[in-house]
């Protein structure tokens, strides 16, 4: 899910389901970019996550600690 802000920096607000769809979203992206993923989520996505954050200054990283909700977005 990607929202975007018209702000004076613009932002991207994204929660991924998996590392290509973070991957291709990172690359395709010029602006900063903040990056929220669930505790829960698998192995690769937390690490090309992590791995994008620790390359790129613009980027940061947001992980939402908790149970998976029954009805995922």
């Amino acid at each position: 899910m990607i929202r975007n802000n018209k702000e004076t920096n613009w932002r991207l607000r994204m929660l991924f389901q998996d590392s290509d769809e973070l991957a291709r979203a990172a690359i395709a992206t010029t602006s900063s970019v903040a990056i929220t993923i669930r505790e829960y989520a698998s192995f690769e996505l937390r690490s090309a996550a992590k791995i994008l954050v620790a390359n790129r200054r613009t980027i940061s990283l947001t992980i939402i600690y908790g149970t998976p909700s029954p009805n995922p977005l």
